[in-house]
């Protein structure tokens, strides 16, 4: 697959330059220059391995084996825990650290055969290998599903919006943020301060005020010289006014869940379910809740856990009320 950037489509980069940088010479992030067509029904059936390996080979010449993802992986494929009215959470933690950044890092050490892999997991990469476990979780669904997640630094929702443009049953994406709620402005008047100052909070990976991925978004859906007008404003840290908002709110939805609320939703849920919940995920349930009770629909919906509880297990367990090292009997 070629790329181009979203501020230059007359350049294209081969899928290789995308696993080695962030951004391209003109400072522009890669975008794939056709979003591919998913096989639906060839992947329908398969096993979650043998689809991440599949979709990533739409992406990159050199894909990882079913049998690489799987031991990526850990061994054991995704865990679906149904814990409330029509809400799954999909663990994307299994395997000894606890974290899908390691699960997502060691699927990009596997991409890398040809070029050297940077410290980090690069942001196309991330978007990528994303797509691909979304496509695993949903390649046998029929009806629309929607997909909660923390809205950070955007990337799982743009990983979210390019599986709806590839023709995935994604309905609603739900981007759920905290106390800096810079994007809830944006996707609801079209404004976004890109100079604004970060609140901070005890969820560091939520503090973000200016989503630079956005310009991805931007770019998708207004192409470029909207995504160069936002890359412009974002650089110099001025008001950004976005004109086609009312398209983009026919599949994105935001709610803002004040941090506070974690330790209730975390105790609620074990207590009423018997599930405990990781606080980055409490936050996205919060956040589900308030939409729907705010007349969202109420569809079959994914909240995407990407940490056990026991990543924080100090502030899981004082939510819970228990001495941390049980914490782990109640998982």
């Amino acid at each position: 697959m070629l790329y181009v950037t979203t501020r230059s489509n007359c350049e294209t980069y081969t899928a290789a330059k995308t696993l080695t940088a962030n951004t391209a010479a003109d400072g522009g992030m890669f975008v794939p220059f056709q979003i591919p067509s998913l096989p639906t029904d060839t992947l329908r059936g398969m096993s979650q391995e043998a689809v991440i390996s599949a979709v990533l080979g739409l992406f990159f010449r050199n894909a990882p084996s079913e049998q690489t993802v799987l031991a990526c992986l850990g061994g054991t494929p995704f865990r679906l825990q149904n814990i409330d009215r029509k809400i799954t959470v999909v663990q994307l933690w299994n395997n000894r650290i606890r974290a899908f950044d390691k699960i997502e890092y060691a699927l990009y050490g596997k991409l890398c055969l040809e070029v050297p892999a940077c410290a980090k997991t690069t942001q196309w990469a991330k978007i990528a290998i994303r797509i691909s476990v979304m496509v695993a979780l949903l390649a046998n669904e029929d009806r629309e599903v929607d997909i909660a997640v923390n809205a950070g630094d955007f990337l799982t929702p743009m990983a979210a919006f390019y599986c709806k443009e590839m023709g995935l049953p994604v309905g609603k994406i739900l981007c759920v943020t905290n106390e800096n709620s810079s994007l809830w402005e944006f996707f609801t008047h079209g404004e976004l301060s890109c100079g604004s100052a970060v609140l901070p909070t005890n969820m560091p990976e939520l503090d973000v005020v200016l989503p630079h991925q956005l310009e991805r978004l931007i770019f998708a859906v207004s192409g470029l010289f909207a995504a160069k007008e936002f890359a412009l404003c974002a650089e110099k840290g001025k008001a950004y006014k976005y004109e086609d908002i009312y398209e983009l709110s026919q599949d994105f939805a935001v709610s803002v869940v004040s941090t506070q609320r974690v330790p209730s939703v975390i105790h609620r849920i074990q207590r009423s379910n018997g599930y405990v919940l990781d606080t980055y995920s409490a936050l996205t349930f919060g956040g589900l809740q308030d939409y729907r009770a705010t007349g969202g629909e109420i569809r079959q919906t994914l909240i995407l856990s990407d940490y056990s509880p026991v990543v924080h297990r100090g502030a899981v367990s004082s939510a819970l009320g228990v001495p941390e090292f049980k914490l782990s009997d109640l998982i």
